[in-house]
C-alpha cells in the first residue's frame, strides 16, 4: 500500500503578515486570512506556489486582529465558500 504524502505548510502572506496554507493531498486549510483589501496579493502568492484558491475549503483565524481575519468579509462577498473557526475567547468582548 503506498504511503500518503506528508502534509505541507506554505506561507502565502506578504511583507510582515504571515498566513499559511496547510495541505494534505488536495485538502487545504488557510490559517489566518490576512488584511482587508489584500485578496489580489494573496491570489498572486497562491498562484506562485501553485495552490488554486478554489481548493481551499477551510479557514482558521488564530485570533481576531485585522491582519489575521480582515480578508474574510471580502472572500465572503466574492462567493468564496469556506468554513471558518474562531475560539470562544476571540468572540468575547
Amino acid at each position: 500500500m503506498p504511503s500518503a504524502a506528508p502534509p505541507t505548510i506554505v506561507n502565502v502572506g506578504y511583507r510582515s503578515t504571515n498566513y499559511w496554507v496547510v495541505s494534505a493531498g488536495t485538502s487545504r486549510v488557510l490559517v489566518d486570512i490576512g488584511w482587508p483589501g489584500s485578496l489580489a496579493t494573496m491570489k498572486a502568492n497562491l498562484a506562485r506556489m501553485d495552490i488554486p484558491l478554489r481548493e481551499i475549503r477551510y479557514a482558521l483565524a488564530t485570533h481576531y486582529h485585522v491582519d489575521h481575519a480582515g480578508l474574510a468579509e471580502e472572500l465572503k462577498r466574492r462567493a468564496f465558500r469556506f468554513s471558518s473557526w474562531m475560539s470562544r475567547s476571540t468572540l468575547s468582548p
